[in-house]
């Protein structure tokens, strides 16, 4: 993009002596770029401007006599805003810009007094006084430039905001003089606010203003409010400001609110306020009141008139009055389902206070002492209802008297109550009040819900393949009869050498060849190959309950001793155990529909070999696969394949003989062993969601069939086993 600049040297631009005329001596038409040059020459204006934008564009001026010099600048904005453009003071003093009427805000310079007569855009603030900022938006609109030409009203300030042409923002500006002239003098009041908020008593006033009963021409009075002084500016006509004075009087009045302080011996300050609003609130003319509760005090702090407080004075007569058994502070929960333990964890976290207070004082009457008793052993003996005794709790976490802080139940303190897990009756003890009790009670039942339990069947399969094969020659050769004997033998434990010098044989599995007493030499022979298949499979069950965690273990333990040396004989001391053997374990989440999650761990440990010596355990073999798995229930997954290849090969040869070919047969033994060993293990897990246990029956009934045991065990209307009394003699 090119811009084109043209103007004087001069950064400050003069204003035309109105008394000076001109000739516009310009071709007919004239181009637009020339006609900007020409405003520059002739108002010494520094214009900047893109041909792009006037290219091609011509206008036609027909003045054959002079004109005053002052209106040059009024014809070039009203050409160019008929070409959709227009002239704009630049950032840069003394420039200016052509720019196009969509960019009409953005150009737009705010209105003074000292350049009002420069053309332009301007935006100019004008304050409405006794003109409503709707009308006077609704009045100036078809005046503005069609889809350029902007007006924003302010009724709470009374301001009016205009951005157009400067003609057309100064047409505007007469029109506003000319209502205002026509409506008379316009005056400014405050009005100081004695006794209500000045946003109060302005809503009331504009209130009464609209609806114009006794106040002539109301609705021209405008209300403007200053919070920070509280007091509220009203603009409009000398008669309308004094009748609305005399308004604002009228409503500004003392409403008699009193500050009364409450105290209560039975009820909590809390659960008073809340009927008392309730009472309030219903009633026909609510009355105006002000209530807070000091929860530390236990009071309540009420500013109301003097009616109201009789009313409440009468409610706290009928509410603070001794209750019987269910407004006892001390409730006792019992826990079916769940662990009380448990319950408590999981309400210390939503109160989010992992601090327990060593001290509790339990809301009584005022001023009167009690025992001091330790929770969970004594305080369930206190009558319900006995709100006239004051204890303190002690030792919340404290030992007992065996010393054993272990059997001490479990607090937890929280702003509004205290609660105790006592685990001996897997109960949750409660101190608070009825309100507090009725949410604790609630919480507690949610949580104490019977979980489904997730039946789990885990198929263990071993598959071990063995392939074994030996081979041994033993050769005894020589004079074993002369006088002077001599003989040579190879041995390799398949036989035994006799006094006599010859080879005893010992026989063996397998092949046995024998050659005794030959003229060259005894010969004895084994050989065995042996083949074996194994499966072995398992396939026990185990029930989990939801989000619990399951286990199965099969181990052998392998018994370590040591050795201690001493001066006259050793001690052999017993260390214990080493373990190794297969186990699982599994924890179930039951999810959405027929889905569950389930994260399982399968260890497998084996001893690989003999120890190294007696008072060390055998080597061991650990391998284990843990997962996290999404499955249908009643889906079945498969764990496992773990395969164990096992080959080695011994030869044991006599030198050189035993290295020939052929004859290496003849002076070696040797053994060859091939083991494969798999495991798999299947894992099917089902959801059980009968409240009636009725599916767990079922797979008890397949299980004791399969062991075969009794099935005709009496059972009651809902199907559950009835226990039959038994005479022993």
């Amino acid at each position: 993009m090119v811009l084109v600049a043209v103007g004087v040297v001069s950064p400050i631009t003069a204003q035309p002596n109105p008394d000076t005329t001109i000739q516009l001596d310009l071709p007919d038409p004239v181009p637009l770029e020339r006609l900007l040059d020409f405003a520059s020459q002739r108002l010494d204006l520094n214009i900047i401007y893109d041909p792009e934008k006037v290219r091609g564009q011509q206008v036609s001026i027909k003045s054959p006599a002079q004109v005053p010099a002052d209106t040059l600048r009024d014809l070039i904005d009203e050409v160019l805003r008929s070409r959709g453009l227009v002239l704009a003071e630049d950032d840069r003093a003394g420039w200016y810009r052509v720019v196009s009427i969509d960019e009409l805000a953005q150009a737009a310079r705010i209105a003074d007094g000292d350049n009002e007569q420069r053309g332009g855009v301007l935006t100019q603030v004008f304050l409405l006084d006794g003109l409503s900022a709707q009308a006077a938006s609704e009045l100036v609109t078809p005046f503005l430039t069609p889809s350029a030409g902007k007006v924003s009203a302010n009724a709470s300030t009374g301001l009016l905001l205009v951005t157009d042409y400067a003609a057309n923002v100064r047409r505007i500006e007469s029109l506003l003089e000319a209502i205002r002239g026509a409506a008379g003098p316009q005056v400014r009041e405050y009005y100081n606010v004695q006794h209500l908020a000045a946003e109060d008593l302005s809503l009331m006033l504009l209130q009464a203003l609209g609806a114009g009963d006794d106040i002539e021409a109301a609705p021209t009075v405008g209300v403007v409010v200053d919070e920070p002084a509280n007091r509220v500016l009203l603009l409009g006509g000398e008669a309308q400001v004094r009748a609305a004075l005399a308004l604002a009087e009228s409503i500004d009045v003392d409403s008699g609110l009193m500050p009364r302080v409450y105290r209560f011996r039975y009820t909590s300050a809390d659960r008073f306020e809340t009927q008392m609003r309730r009472m309030l609130d219903a009633s026909v003319s609510s009355p105006s009141y002000e209530s807070s509760v000091d929860t530390a005090s236990g009071v309540m702090i009420l500013t109301a008139p003097d009616s109201v407080h009789r009313r409440v004075e009468s409610l706290r007569e009928q509410l603070d009055v001794a209750t019987d058994d269910q407004a006892s502070p001390v409730r006792f929960y019992k826990v079916k389902n769940a662990n009380a333990a448990d319950i408590l964890e999981t309400i210390r976290g939503l109160e989010d206070d992992g601090s327990a207070a060593d001290r509790l004082l339990i809301e009584g009457a005022e001023g009167a002492v009690g025992a001091i008793l330790p929770l969970g052993r004594e305080l369930g003996d206190v009558p319900p209802g006995n709100s006239e005794i004051n204890r303190e709790v002690v030792g919340l976490r404290g030992e007992g008297a065996d010393g054993e802080g272990s059997q001490r139940p479990k607090a937890v303190r929280t702003p509004n109550a205290t609660l105790t897990a006592d685990e001996n009756t897997n109960s949750i003890i409660v101190v608070a009040a009825p309100a507090t009790q009725a949410i604790y009670a609630k919480l507690i039942e949610e949580l104490d819900r019977r979980r489904a339990q997730v039946m789990i069947e885990v198929t263990m399969i071993t598959l071990d393949t063995t392939d074994n094969f030996s081979l041994g020659v033993d050769i005894l050769a020589g004079d074993q009869n002369g006088e002077n004997q001599s003989f040579v033998f190879n041995r390799f434990g398949l036989n035994e050498i006799g006094a006599d010098g010859r080879l005893d044989l010992a026989p063996a599995l397998g092949f046995n060849g024998v050659v005794l007493s030959a003229d060259i030499a005894d010969v004895i022979v084994q050989a065995l190959k042996s083949d074996g298949n194994t499966r072995v499979a398992s396939a026990p069950r185990i029930l989990v309950n939801d989000n619990e965690t399951g286990s199965i273990a099969s181990v052998l333990g392998q018994p370590v001793a040591s050795i201690n040396q001493g001066q006259n004989s050793d001690t052999v001391t017993f260390e214990g155990f080493v373990e190794a053997g297969t186990s699982i374990e599994m924890t179930p989440h039951i999810a959405e529909g027929d889905h569950l999650r389930l994260e399982f761990s399968v260890a497998l440990e084996s001893f690989s070999g003999d120890a190294a010596s007696t008072n060390l355990p055998p080597p061991r073999q650990s391998n284990t696969v843990e997962s996290h798995v999404t499955l249908p229930d009643g889906s079945t997954i498969v764990v496992g394949g773990i395969n164990f290849d096992s080959y080695s090969e011994t030869i044991q040869r006599v030198p050189l003989l035993g290295e020939i070919p052929v004859l290496e047969y003849l002076f070696s033994s040797r053994t060859i062993m091939e083991s494969q060993n798999t495991l798999f293990v299947f894992m099917r897990p089902v959801i059980l969601r009968q409240d009636d246990f009725s599916d767990l029956r079922f797979y008890s009934r397949e299980s004791r069939e399969l062991a075969g045991l009794a099935l005709d065990e009496p059972l009651d209307a809902s199907g559950h086993p009835v226990s039959e009394p038994r005479w022993v003699w």
